[in-house]
């Protein structure tokens, strides 16, 4: 009988015996409704893929990753035969062979990410082609 009414909505004791405590004030009804949609974490989703073209290019690279290793001596191979077709589409047969030597002697880490990640493969595509009209100025 000696407790202080609980705030069951804040599951402190109530401001009225609380003279120390500023009163609480509390949240709209439609604040404390559950939300219809499960909370969703910030990185979630960054790199699902989100066309066809990235999840068919995630379905050819995912199954490769684990043999992208320092000690596998064929990674380059594999990962060349794997990536052409894209580099092909990208900047045409002709630069083609050339981007994808220069893509395959990057770092593996390098390789890991774009082989985990359409856009970045797109992209290390766009660089490697600016970086030969460069040296061919």
């Amino acid at each position: 009988m000696g407790q202080a009414p609980m705030n069951v909505a804040q599951g402190m004791p109530s401001a009225q015996h609380q003279n120390s405590m500023p009163p609480v004030q509390q949240m709209p009804a439609a604040m404390n409704a559950p939300s219809m949609m499960p909370p969703v974490a910030s990185n979630v989703g960054a790199n699902m893929p989100k066309d066809a073209a990235s999840i068919e290019y995630l379905a050819k690279t995912m199954p490769i990753l684990p043999a992208i290793l320092s000690e596998n001596p064929n990674y380059q191979q594999i990962v060349g035969s794997c990536i052409f077709p894209n580099v092909q589409t990208v900047c045409g047969p002709e630069l083609a062979p050339k981007i994808t030597g220069m893509l395959i002697d990057l770092p593996i880490t390098e390789i890991h990410a774009f082989m985990k990640d359409y856009y970045v493969m797109i992209e290390r595509i766009r660089q490697a082609r600016d970086l030969l009209e460069q040296q061919s100025r």
